[in-house]
């Protein structure tokens, strides 16, 4: 895979932020994508309700073992699109400062989408990934 960045202040802000413009797959990739997840406690499957930065997190920890399930190794560091739907664009900041401490240097394309519902009234985020094997 290779990550791009427009040139200006629009490439700029993706970069600091921790998301690139564009990603190119090589024509042999396998795509695994997972479905939205939530930000639950993997040993009990609750939804995690003690932070925002701790659902936000969890819907991390979530993400990773669908795709390490999937087969994609690297988890997270497989991922080249992510799309997020929020109840408070406003915590996008917190979500990207977590994604920056996870996976430092790693870009993949990513679209955050504020939403007034989600599946269950305890969730303030859920999270959706693409990778490749």
């Amino acid at each position: 895979m290779s990550f791009h960045q427009y040139d200006g202040p629009g490439g700029e802000f993706a970069q600091n932020h921790g998301f690139s413009q564009a990603v190119v797959l090589p024509a042999s990739a396998k795509i695994v994508i997972t479905a939205g997840q939530a930000g639950c406690d993997l040993k009990t499957g609750k939804v995690v309700t003690s932070s925002a930065e701790a659902q936000i997190s969890a819907a991390f920890d979530c993400v990773e073992a669908a795709l390490k399930k999937a087969g994609v190794e690297k988890g997270l560091l497989g991922v080249h699109k992510f799309l997020t739907f929020m109840l408070d664009t406003d915590l996008e900041p917190v979500m990207m400062k977590i994604w920056r401490e996870r996976c430092p240097g790693h870009r993949p394309t990513w679209t955050c989408v504020g939403s007034s519902k989600l599946c269950f009234p305890e969730m303030i985020v859920e999270i959706q990934a693409e990778a490749t094997l």
